[in-house]
């Protein structure tokens, strides 16, 4: 409140970002910060401060304050309508493993979260241990990993318990989550999925970090970008099957693929990045996305 009317205290405040046109939210708030949604990035907005006093006054402040947006500030509300969102750099997203990951791009987006991916390969350096502290096995090339030693460390499906996780690969455990299989690939998966081990990539604002996207969620991001209609089935307790539309089919090429956040296009370093869903090919298997943007088991 102003000087004049200081004693009668804050009843609430409203902002606005176009100079006082309009107002936000709808009925003053008890909070003297607001975060504004759906802004355009290199924007630039006038800025401007209602206060309410328990007298019955309103003070707004005088000049504007002028804010340009960054670019690639975004929402998860913008990504949801912006499919060219997807694939864009994300700045100021920092973790404990920060010097594991050179860039952080947008992998896809829902109505209230944003999934972030790394935008190359990890090498074994910055690959957490599994469960028991097992080391993940790498060969004379950093980023050309084995999960041969972690999966030792979980018990396939068992160890996977939070429901929030479960869900990434939501129709494995809706049809065969009870049967806890115990499956090598499951096993790789838990590792996958572990957010205890990776919450080194976890920063402040996240709420969980996991070694990989799922099927499932990698089709929902494809899809979206693309306009396609994969589609990803758990077929029997060993994992999943792959197919365009009703079809399923293995080694699916995905044809529209072009760049980030698919598939890193070096072929210098690994062969494939791995997703953390198990495959119905075998019980030793999880699905991989290789560098020439085909699927493969």
């Amino acid at each position: 409140a102003t000087s004049e009317y200081a004693n009668s205290g804050i009843q609430g405040y409203q902002f606005s970002k176009d100079n006082g046109a309009n107002w936000e939210p709808s009925s003053p708030q008890a909070s003297g910060s607001y975060t504004f949604t759906g802004l355009t990035e290199d924007t630039e907005y006038q800025i401007k401060v209602k206060v309410f006093d328990n007298a019955g006054n309103e003070t707004i402040t005088a000049n504007a304050t002028s804010q340009k947006t960054e670019s690639g500030e975004v929402t998860a509300g913008d990504i949801v309508s912006d499919t060219s969102a997807i694939g864009k750099e994300v700045t100021g997203y920092e973790c404990t493993n920060a010097a594991g990951v050179k860039n952080w791009l947008i992998f896809y987006a829902d109505e209230s979260n944003i999934y972030l991916i790394a935008d190359d390969y990890i090498s074994a350096t910055y690959c957490p241990k599994g469960a028991k502290g097992s080391a993940i096995y790498q060969n004379s090339n950093a980023y050309k990993l084995s999960m041969n030693n972690v999966i030792n460390d979980y018990a396939g499906a068992a160890s996977i318990t939070n429901s929030t996780i479960k869900a990434l690969n939501n129709d494995y455990f809706t049809k065969y989550g009870s049967q806890n299989s115990t499956y090598n690939n499951m096993k790789a998966t838990a590792y996958m999925l572990d957010t205890n081990v990776w919450s080194v990539y976890a920063g402040e604002k996240a709420e969980y970090a996991i070694g990989g996207p799922t099927i499932e969620l990698f089709f929902k991001s494809y899809n979206k970008r693309y306009e396609t209609n994969y589609v990803a089935s758990a077929t029997s307790s060993t994992g999943y099957k792959i197919g365009s539309g009703s079809a399923t089919e293995y080694n699916l090429i995905l044809s529209k693929e072009k760049t980030l956040p698919y598939v890193v296009t070096s072929t210098s370093k690994a062969n494939a990045t791995w997703l953390a869903s198990p495959s119905a090919s075998g019980s030793t298997a999880v699905f991989r996305v290789t560098y020439n943007r085909r699927y493969g088991i």
